[in-house]
């Protein structure tokens, strides 16, 4: 993959710390089983970096194209129903207590500060070698049409977003921690910049702010704190991954379990959350399957029974969930 980044996300969900890495060549991409197989090592996963042209043409029962990123939206003011998540009222009791504030400026120094001393040490704290982090002119660009917004304790800046006005919309583009420091995590920062950053554009007039983009997995951290401000996803990055199974094998189950996703089909947006046949779904764990991963923006998220020859557990879900979710069989044969 020629995004190194993303091969750094990637390889990390699939392996963790350990991996060794070879280099095939290059191939067309309709040979990239065939030499998967000739090479020296059994080959049970493939993953093809593709545009999402090509990935519509590659999606298939035997393909899942995963988005790179996927994008999403929050209407503002925030719904009595969203502030009553126990995750965000945590989130306000910390802004509180810590008495959290916030200012609005668009000023060089502070765009200078905000960018050399928060955007940077926390982009690189938080993601490692997977950080993706704008040039210091695109940011100076930005600005000329954005605002800075930071969120301050005892009159010290302590954390900052940039905000975007563009055509579209506006959108929050980028978040940033002094130094990158994790006490200021705990004392509810991003909760914050969040939360100041929708107070202020209600007071604007807008109904509706860009939450941009994030990682297209399930269990991916900020998709999951987006989406319990009840973010509706609409958009997909240009790119993304063309994910095939192989073999049936424990390590490639594991994965599939352990990283929900998700995929585009005819461009619409679906949810795929594997469990093993062996496994009986019970209809408490079907409701928090719904509740976890049943993201707005979704036209369904679908549970695949895991299996290869053997009958599954016939199981059903719950007419409660039944709108939302659909259980499929999935079978490779080795």
């Amino acid at each position: 993959m020629e995004n190194r980044r993303f091969r750094n996300y990637l390889c990390g969900l699939i392996y963790g710390d350990s991996f060794k890495e070879f280099n095939l060549g290059w191939v067309w991409y309709w040979n990239a089983i065939r030499t998967a197989r000739k090479a020296k090592y059994d080959c049970a996963m493939i993953l093809v970096e593709v545009h999402n042209s090509l990935g519509k043409i590659l999606n298939s029962k035997k393909w899942f194209y995963i988005p790179q990123w996927v994008k999403g939206e929050v209407d503002i003011p925030i719904s009595p129903l969203v502030w009553q998540d126990r995750s965000l009222k945590s989130d306000l009791r910390r802004i509180k207590k810590n008495a959290l504030q916030y200012q609005v400026c668009r000023d060089p120094e502070s765009l200078n500060d905000f960018y050399y001393n928060m955007h940077i040490p926390y982009i690189t704290t938080s993601h490692g070698n997977c950080a993706y982090i704008s040039s210091f002119e695109n940011m100076e660009c930005g600005l000329t049409h954005g605002d800075l917004l930071f969120v301050t304790k005892h009159g010290e800046r302590i954390a900052g977003a940039l905000i975007l006005y563009e055509k579209t919309g506006v959108r929050l583009w980028s978040f940033g921690v002094r130094d990158g420091n994790k006490k200021y995590l705990v004392d509810g920062v991003i909760g914050a910049l969040y939360y100041y950053s929708l107070v202020y554009l209600e007071n604007k007039g807008f109904n509706k702010v860009n939450f941009g983009w994030s990682r297209s997995f399930l269990r991916d951290g900020v998709l999951r704190y987006k989406a319990k401000w009840s973010q509706w996803l609409f958009g997909t990055s240009q790119n993304g991954i063309a994910l095939r199974i192989l073999s049936d094998t424990q390590p490639v189950r594991e994965f599939l379990c352990k990283n929900p996703f998700i995929f585009k089909h005819r461009d619409l947006l679906y949810g795929a959350y594997f469990v093993d046949s062996s496994h009986f779904l019970s209809p408490e764990e079907f409701k928090k399957i719904d509740d976890d991963y049943s993201l707005f923006g979704l036209s369904k998220l679908f549970v695949y029974q895991m299996r290869s020859g053997t009958s599954a557990n016939r199981v059903k879900v719950p007419p409660e969930q039944a709108t939302r979710i659909e259980l499929k069989e999935i079978v490779w044969k080795n």
